[in-house]
């Protein structure tokens, strides 16, 4: 299955060269790091990183991927892998009705996301007023090698969604939702009715998720927004997740925002998990923004969430500046106590070629209120430098302090090659 998708994606590549426009970027990233075997033995390693992502389009179609290789230094287990993250081909507008996606490539669809080996079919109605998304394939594996799922029967997401925007300013979507994950059989010893053992092969139903959603977005360019969420959970048959806020635009420098959520933990099922006693969480914050200027904005929340029994608090302070922010923010309650204080400063110099960054920050924790409580220090020294419209490099250098880890230093280095091409070769 591996080499007919590529295969396909050639043949779509190949069709006519003559016009194309290729598009692409390389980015080779090295970040070392030293490991300690024991308190008294460590030893260095270097990650090396490749990425190569391509978009080659003619008229309304396209062939995009992105892939990368790794590789560690000295080589520990398995982690050297050569990822594909997408490799898909799209072609847009068809008949003035349809965008259709084949290959490997995202989904989002309202409730229903995730990466698929399969097709995307998407299409529009009065003036694109109405669409009707349908998707289906494969679940891709999580360490996203290049092969094909096999088991396609018990390891496979399908859905749909609606969305309309017929009434000004206001959409509203449905959408559905599901999605089969293979577990993998496996031998064990069991004991017959004498008591002795025997090797049995162990099968078990794929774990499934299937929910409906229905979600609700209006936005009004003075006074500001309102939203609605609601998902659906139609293997347990129960709410899944409730959801509703908004954003009130008191002046043109003022705003007020808050949310309510209402979520219940998704677990699968068939899952082993959903045997757990396990409980809901429900959650309301509120807070607000000033823009002082269009390049200054202060901002502040707290949050208050219910969990089975008890609750916990969350707060967020700090402002947004051209070159930089300040951030202090924590938890407090069945959380655990933590208090972090961020800083990241940025400057561009010589018209944008040069652009350091020094970041910092501090936190302090506590898991329990009988616990100890701990500080953990991180520091980030950095620049990007960009020598011309296709070459920059990117440098830093990162610090890290705490009860475990005493003055770590790690170094990373990463260059860019971006390029775009007319091929004219006919």
């Amino acid at each position: 299955m591996k080499k007919t998708l590529l295969f396909f994606c050639f043949l779509v590549y190949t069709w006519s060269l003559d016009g194309q426009i290729i598009n692409g970027r390389f980015t080779t990233s090295f970040y070392t790091f030293e490991k300690y075997e024991s308190p008294k033995f460590s030893e260095s390693h270097l990650l090396a990183y490749q990425t190569a992502q391509f978009d080659i389009t003619k008229n309304n179609i396209s062939v995009s991927t992105l892939l990368q290789g790794s590789k560690n230094f000295p080589d520990v287990g398995n982690f050297s892998a050569v990822r594909m993250y997408n490799l898909f081909f799209k072609w847009r507008n068809i008949a003035d009705i349809a965008d259709l996606t084949l290959g490997r490539h995202s989904v989002f669809a309202g409730v229903g996301n995730g990466l698929i080996d399969g097709g995307t079919i998407k299409l529009k109605f009065f003036d694109k007023a109405i669409s009707i998304t349908g998707y289906a394939g494969a679940n891709v594996k999580e360490n996203l090698e290049t092969e094909i799922a096999s088991n396609r029967k018990d390891n496979y997401m399908v859905g749909g969604q609606l969305v309309t925007t017929i009434f000004s300013d206001l959409r509203v979507g449905l959408s559905y939702y599901n999605r089969h994950r293979e577990r993998v059989s496996y031998k064990t010893l069991r004991a017959d009715s004498l008591g002795l053992p025997f090797y049995r092969i162990i099968e078990l139903d794929s774990p499934a998720e299937q929910y409906a959603s229905a979600d609700v977005n209006y936005f009004h360019n003075r006074l500001g927004r309102i939203y609605g969420r609601f998902d659906y959970d139609l293997n347990f048959e129960k709410n899944s997740r409730i959801q509703f806020g908004g954003r009130a635009n008191l002046t043109s420098s003022i705003s007020l925002t808050g949310d309510y959520i209402y979520r219940v933990p998704r677990i699968a099922y068939n899952s082993i998990f959903h045997v757990f006693n396990y409980g809901n969480t429900t959650e309301i914050e509120g807070g607000i923004e000033y823009a002082y200027q269009p390049t200054l904005r202060l901002f502040g929340k707290f949050a208050n969430i219910e969990y089975s029994g008890d609750k916990s608090q969350r707060y967020t302070f700090g402002m947004d500046a051209e070159y930089g922010s300040l951030v202090d923010s924590g938890n407090t309650g069945y959380a655990g106590e933590l208090n972090a204080l961020s800083a990241q400063i940025y400057y561009p110099l010589f018209d944008r070629i040069l652009i350091p960054t020094i970041a910092f920050s501090r936190s302090s924790y506590k898991l329990t209120k009988q616990s100890e409580r701990m500080e953990s220090f991180t520091g980030l020294l950095g620049a990007t430098v960009k020598t011309s419209q296709s070459f920059s490099f990117d440098t830093q250098i990162q610090w890290l302090n705490n009860k475990i880890y005493k003055n770590d230093f790690r170094l990373l280095v990463k260059f860019n090659y971006l390029f775009s091409h007319q091929l004219n070769i006919l």
